[in-house]
């Protein structure tokens, strides 16, 4: 992935869509969520090496692997409902970014009680 070239298609498609958006704002808006999936879609293939550069290497220390997953998921909860928040707060719908906002902390809260009940688990032996 380019990055440069990724961030001035991102920025000429900002444009386009600020120009439009005068003219035609329901064309602006879809061209931003094909801007904002095509951006995605063109990273995924290295958030995916990412995750599996982590993932490797928690499972060559040994006893991380498992520990690790919680984190994993977290971060892909993460990202994906900062990108579903930014499409609401562009199509201005605020009260939706929030409560979507608030459901990934949710979720990323309860991928993360196995690893907290882990952590509670050590801390009760070393009582």
């Amino acid at each position: 992935m380019n990055i440069f070239a990724l961030c001035g298609f991102i920025i000429v498609a900002a444009l386009i869509s600020l120009t439009l958006r005068d003219y035609k704002k329901e064309y602006a808006v879809l061209i931003g969520l094909a801007v904002c999936i095509f951006a995605v879609l063109t990273a995924l293939p290295d958030i995916l090496k990412l995750f599996r550069f982590i993932s490797d290497t928690a499972n060559s220390v040994s006893g991380m692997g498992g520990k690790l997953e919680p984190l994993l998921k977290a971060l892909g909860i993460a990202f994906v409902t900062e990108i579903a928040s930014n499409l609401c707060i562009d199509t201005g719908e605020r009260s939706m970014a929030g409560k979507i906002e608030l459901l990934g902390k949710v979720s990323i809260l309860i991928v993360s009680l196995p690893l907290a009940q882990q952590v509670l688990d050590v801390i009760k032996g070393l009582l």
